[in-house]
C-alpha cells in the first residue's frame, strides 16, 4: 500500500486524538511534533496541523510553545487579501 502525504498527515492527525482519548498527551505531542516537523508548507493538511499542536500545547499548560506554533502557522501561511 503506498502511503501519500495527506494519508499519513490525516494519520496523525487521527492518531493524535487517540492517544489524547487514552490519557496518553505526552504520546500525542510526540507523534505531532516528529510528524509536523517532516511536513512542508504545501502540504494539504500542514496548516491544521501546526494548529492542532498549538491547541494541544495549550491545552497541557505549555504557552510558550504554544504561542510559538501559533506564531509559526501565521508565519508558514499568511492571510492574503485580494487587492480590490
Amino acid at each position: 500500500m503506498r502511503h501519500t502525504r495527506t494519508h499519513v498527515c490525516v494519520s496523525a492527525l487521527t492518531l493524535t486524538k487517540y492517544e489524547l482519548a487514552m490519557g496518553r498527551p505526552g504520546s500525542a505531542l510526540s507523534l505531532l511534533r516528529k510528524r509536523l516537523g517532516a511536513q512542508t508548507a504545501e502540504s494539504k493538511n500542514a496548516k491544521a496541523m501546526a494548529t492542532d499542536m498549538a491547541s494541544l500545547c495549550r491545552e497541557l499548560g505549555l504557552e510558550q510553545w504554544a504561542t510559538k506554533y501559533e506564531e509559526s502557522v501565521f508565519r508558514r501561511f499568511p492571510v492574503v487579501k485580494l487587492p480590490l
